[in-house]
């Protein structure tokens, strides 16, 4: 898998670099509405458009998207998809904690009929595999994706979701506090501790951590092993396997070292400050630095238009020779094989998936797009997407390759980690947890 998604992300030349703008540039295009769909789906609309207005009757389909960021982007959305399309409306959902909502949905046999996800994830396979998902092959939505990007999305061969971006994972950080502290992207963790050691003697704090929640410490603990860890999925596999013990492993201590060290270069309160509050003070220049993933940009956007803010990868250790990137399919939409209105569903989906709403989307969420012919115009993240994934310097993040039961858990000991700050015991843990639940 790791081998493949590096293809597909060096394949995804299609996703071209068009152009850079300043920040304030930048927030002008993420308020932009999305554009109407292509024409063949217009045709479509406007022959149903007039069956529905004579019969008078309006489908009600449920949208559950799975991201609280894109929530401006999908209101204005389903608003002009709703104009086109008066015969259909759109109920929206957009809840905390979407991801474990959205699973005790599907076990209530309460699936929403269209939904957003992470194609790539174990959970989304088991879900498959229960027979939740519509299978979409042959459908002509999927016409718009690139090749290698949906070929890695299948499963035993079929198509069950249509990807729409990508992601990218790493640290953003503000140019002008950068500047006034007089430091320069670090390229190793060494370089990353001798920085903050600069911006907190010009007192200036050097990062805001979200460690309140858990999903936020859990994906900072599983993208930061691709810079950290030789083989971070095999490393757990051959744990699991009783090949070596995580106590015995020089790197995961590292890593846990690692993940204590950097929190004494952190706001206050870390433990008790969420995703937004982060995003907010780093938006807002009350740190420096912010560990997270593209999908964060139209928040930072949000909270501060004029900010001057790019990203770079989290670096490696000293001797190391690891040089990759962290990636995801980020976003994708999929049908409920149980709906009762299929047609409405894929008429939705096509139209969020359209190349011109995808173009939208990509320049409201900051994120690569996995449709083709999609431009890739964010300057913030021009350098990352120039070196590492249009070379294919990548590798899937290891979460894709965890058991579903694991993420939840490792989120849960690697917060107890930030508290306790004791490493024997984290690795104590993360030890029980892997073959607890890979053995399973």
């Amino acid at each position: 898998m790791k081998k493949v998604l590096s293809a597909a992300m060096a394949a995804v030349m299609v996703v071209s670099m068009a152009g850079c703008g300043s920040a304030g540039k930048t927030a002008e295009t993420t308020t932009a509405a999305p554009v109407a769909a292509t024409e063949k789906t217009e045709e479509t609309t406007a022959a149903d458009t007039k069956e529905a207005a004579s019969s008078g009757e309006v489908t009600t389909i449920e949208f559950f998207q799975m991201k609280d960021e894109g929530t401006d982007y999908y209101t204005a959305l389903i608003k002009e998809f709703e104009a086109q399309n008066p015969d259909i409306k759109i109920e929206y959902t957009n809840v905390p904690d979407a991801e474990t909502v959205l699973m005790t949905r599907m076990a209530s046999d309460q699936v929403p009929d269209v939904f957003t996800h992470f194609p790539l994830d174990a959970s989304f396979r088991e879900q498959v595999k229960a027979g939740y998902m519509m299978d979409l092959t042959g459908e002509t939505m999927l016409e718009n994706v690139a090749d290698d990007i949906l070929d890695i999305s299948l499963i035993d061969g079929k198509s069950y979701s249509v990807p729409v971006s990508l992601n990218m994972l790493g640290v953003y950080y503000n140019k002008d506090l950068f500047d006034k502290a007089g430091v320069e992207i670090p390229t190793t963790i060494e370089d990353l501790y001798k920085v903050c050691d600069t911006l907190k003697a010009a007192d200036i704090t050097p990062f805001t951590f979200p460690d309140k929640d858990v999903w936020t410490v859990r994906q900072f603990c599983d993208r930061a092993s691709v810079t950290m860890l030789e083989d971070p999925v095999g490393l757990f596999e051959d744990i699991a396997a009783g090949k070596t013990t995580a106590a015995d492993s020089k790197e995961l201590r590292q890593m846990g070292e690692t993940i204590v060290k950097l929190r004494q270069y952190g706001q206050e309160d870390n433990l008790g400050t969420g995703q937004e509050q982060a995003i907010a003070d780093f938006a807002n220049g009350k740190a420096a630095m912010f560990f997270s993933g593209t999908f964060a940009y139209p928040e930072i956007v949000k909270s501060n238009p004029d900010l001057p803010f790019a990203m770079f990868r989290y670096p490696s250790f000293n001797g190391s020779s690891i040089d990759r990137l962290g990636v995801n399919i980020d976003t994708a939409f999929s049908i409920s094989a149980s709906t009762k209105y299929p047609e409405a569903a894929k008429r939705f989906v096509e139209y969020c998936t359209s190349p011109e709403n995808a173009q939208q989307f990509s320049d409201y969420d900051g994120t690569p797009s996995a449709i083709k012919g999609v431009n890739f115009n964010k300057s913030e993240f021009e350098s990352m997407f120039k070196d590492y994934i249009q070379t294919g310097k990548t590798m899937s993040v290891p979460s894709n390759s965890w058991p579903p039961s694991f993420g939840g858990e490792y989120g849960n000991i690697c917060q107890e980690l930030i508290d306790t700050k004791d490493v024997d015991q984290w690795l104590d843990n993360l030890n029980q947890l892997i073959m607890d639940t890979y053995n399973n």
